[in-house]
């Protein structure tokens, strides 16, 4: 059983790497949870890579830290799943 509900979604997203590199592919949010987001991208991202999340659509500000806990090929593009990292200051 999950342990948290997934919502679908369909905005564009903004990936950058910790290390600085920017990810300019395209990226699309497939769903979102409490726990994490599943994306659509036209460039993979590595299992265990620390990734900052910005989703300017929904307001200029948010971003969030995660990580990448999977990385697979889907219908030509990459299905990312990236886990949230959240101190217990920011719940």
């Amino acid at each position: 059983m999950r342990q948290f509900i997934r919502h679908p979604a369909s905005i564009p997203v903004q990936l950058e790497a910790l290390d600085g590199e920017l990810k300019h592919g395209i990226n699309t949010l497939n769903n979102v949870s409490f726990g994490g987001i599943s994306c659509l991208s036209s460039e993979p991202l590595e299992k265990g890579q620390t990734v900052r999340l910005k989703i300017e659509c929904v307001n200029s500000d948010f971003e969030i830290i995660g990580k990448v806990i999977r990385c697979y090929i889907k219908d030509n593009r990459y299905e990312i799943g990236i886990e949230f990292i959240v101190s217990k200051d920011q719940v």
